[in-house]
């Protein structure tokens, strides 16, 4: 399939309340994307969500980005504040990174992370108090983590998880993976 030409926008939780009839949309563009995934690995048997709520509560203060294409949604991805062990309020979390299986092997998942991450680098960078940012991410070892991996990501945890996690039927393994944030232009 060739990908025409995208547009980008970017949402905050409130946003997303003020325009309920996109936030469904979007709901099911993230469910769709998580229950098929790429070829070759295990289908979730849930959503990534359970409903609008639970998707609201995970972006939280962060920033999504929404690619589209001829004004349908077409991929998106998150950066919230990270919360896992490092103290650096200058780190965030690549989150609900999406596209839904008709739209995939066109680049769009990576240009949704890269859009939502120069608007928060630039952001953060405004401010001469900013470190360097460092962008985390946690994903199934064996469904994401060499795609991640090829983004430049590195593992720095690994955990077991029990089935039911993720809308997965069966126990698996949680990685936790860092890199640092590309320099804003």
């Amino acid at each position: 399939m060739t990908v025409a030409t995208h547009d980008v926008k970017f949402f905050n939780a409130q946003d997303l309340i003020n325009d309920p009839a996109f936030l469904a949309e979007l709901l099911d563009l993230v469910n769709r994307s998580y229950s098929h995934p790429p070829k070759g690995q295990a289908k979730t048997e849930g959503f990534r969500f359970d409903d609008a709520a639970e998707m609201l509560a995970r972006l939280g203060s962060g920033t999504c980005a929404v690619l589209f294409i001829e004004g349908v949604p077409v991929a998106t991805a998150s950066l919230i504040p990270w919360k896992g062990d490092s103290m650096d309020t200058d780190d965030f979390e690549l989150s609900t990174v999406a596209c839904p299986p008709e739209w995939r092997q066109n680049g769009l998942a990576e240009a949704s992370c890269a859009a939502v991450e120069e608007v928060v680098v630039s952001q953060r960078s405004a401010n001469p108090d900013s470190k360097n940012i460092r962008l985390w991410l946690l994903c199934g070892e064996t469904r994401a983590a060499p795609y991640w991996k090829r983004k430049g990501f590195e593992e720095t945890e690994r955990r077991i998880v029990p089935a039911g996690t993720w809308g997965m039927a069966h126990d698996f393994a949680i990685l936790t993976m860092c890199r640092p944030a590309r320099k804003s232009a």
